[in-house]
């Protein structure tokens, strides 16, 4: 080996978020005076395929693994053999593997409901330290951790690990608890997006970005095929999130200083719940302009370029606060209940927690004005503006230095964590066999 850096894995879903991490990482090496050799991406078609493609330009090379290559047999050879992993997608020869994990670190109680991408996530990194490469995990969500093997599993990547960053202080001290020593919080890679136009000011233009609760990643396929199944049968007056959203247009439209409304739908499963939402609004007899944008396949540059030109977001969605904050557009996170820690987290290194709002409050009209009257203070965005740029230099010189030290032999580590990794592979599968 003698140098060079490949990414695991580039992210790419029908969510402008997940490409926007991708454009992010780029964009953080860049800035560390790195260059990306190799992207490697989880199995993907049409769109979806050229959105990730088109997210990497720093990559010298994209390679996709197959669906077939992703199975649990493959998986189990990896662990067996794990120089393979390398050889075989053309990386052996580059010493530095980044692990791009967003944020399938965690360890859900039920084994059954783990995405199979989530092992995959860990076996780069655990493959990276069993055969001697540098190991950088990049700032990711960690947590919770429910299941006990899963945990400690995850405990071994993260001690594997030469460099690891979180991304919000919540996973921060997650983590440590797991490393036993002290871990950053820094910036979501996607923070590292920058507008490339500087639209006109909002002129009173708010934005609306929600999602479904109990629906994605952490809910497991199943749970989230079911809920969305119950809430489109009841038109979605049964979802807190749609409520929340008619809540937050009706006093958007009472407030002299808006203009127009927009809904957002980030994702393509977001489309259900905010069509839904527009098409109730469409009966109210305010003058008051409600307008519906699909942002799914949108660039990140170009949702940017759409958030930038409103006033200000309201938004349940994650990466939706990263870009529109990013672009220097104020945005409120509405934590969902069960969505784990991502918004709070990422909300306390900005340092701005008045920014955030549980979404069972959104009833409550008093906090909600609060929210929006926090959001609309000029000095407080300033002050917002000015962290990010300090905090994209630490983020930048931590990757920097990272990419820089010597590598620790992690060997024995990786090679006991990648048996684990068989055993809750081949438990999962009984669990699922079991369901």
């Amino acid at each position: 080996m003698t140098g060079g850096i490949s990414l695991w894995f580039g992210h790419g879903t029908r969510n402008v978020g997940d490409v926007a991490l991708n454009t992010g990482a780029a964009a953080l090496l860049e800035s560390s005076g790195a260059q990306l050799d190799v992207a490697l991406l989880p199995p993907l078609r049409g769109a979806n395929l050229e959105a990730a493609q088109d997210s990497l330009p720093g990559a010298v090379r994209t390679t996709m693994l197959s669906a077939d290559a992703m199975s649990i047999d493959s998986l189990l050879e990896y662990v067996e053999h794990p120089e393979r992993l390398f050889r075989n997608y053309g990386v052996d020869g580059l010493e530095t593997v980044l692990l791009h994990a967003g944020e399938h670190l965690y360890a859900p109680a039920d084994l059954a409901t783990v995405h199979p991408l989530a092992l995959w996530r860990m076996l780069p990194g655990l493959a990276a330290a069993a055969t001697g490469r540098r190991l950088i995990i990049l700032p990711s969500t960690f947590g919770p951790f429910q299941h006990r093997g899963y945990a400690a599993v995850v405990g071994a990547l993260i001690r594997s690990a030469d460099a690891i960053a979180a991304r919000d202080g919540i996973s921060a001290a997650a983590a440590e608890a797991l490393r036993r020593r002290p871990i950053a919080a820094l910036l979501d890679p996607a923070f590292f997006v920058r507008p490339v136009s500087t639209p006109a000011a909002g002129a009173g233009r708010a934005a609306i970005s929600m999602r479904l609760e109990g629906y994605g990643l952490r809910a497991g396929s199943q749970q989230s095929e079911r809920v969305l199944a119950e809430h489109e049968a009841a038109g979605f007056r049964t979802s807190t999130s749609f409520r929340s959203t008619l809540t937050l247009v009706e006093l958007l439209r009472a407030d002299e200083r808006v203009s127009s409304v927009t809904l957002i739908a980030q994702t393509s499963s977001d489309l259900p719940l905010m069509q839904a939402a527009q098409a109730a609004l469409a009966s109210s007899s305010n003058p008051l302009p409600v307008d519906f944008v699909d942002a799914h396949r949108l660039t990140p540059h170009e949702a940017q370029d759409l958030l930038a030109a409103h006033d200000l977001l309201v938004t349940s969605r994650f990466h939706g606060s990263v870009l529109a904050i990013a672009a220097g557009t104020p945005a409120g996170g509405l934590p969902l209940t069960g969505h784990g820690h991502k918004i709070p987290g990422l909300y306390d290194v900005l340092g701005e927690p008045g920014w955030t709002l549980p979404v069972d409050r959104v009833d409550n009209a008093a906090a909600l004005s609060g929210l929006l009257d926090r959001l609309r203070e000029p000095d407080r965005a300033d002050r917002v503006a000015a962290r990010l740029d300090h905090a994209r230099g630490a983020t930048s010189a931590w990757l920097a230095a990272a990419l820089h030290a010597p590598i620790t032999d992690s060997r024995r580590r990786g090679q006991r964590a990648l048996r684990a990794v068989a055993r809750l592979a081949q438990a999962r599968q009984a669990a699922l066999e079991r369901g």
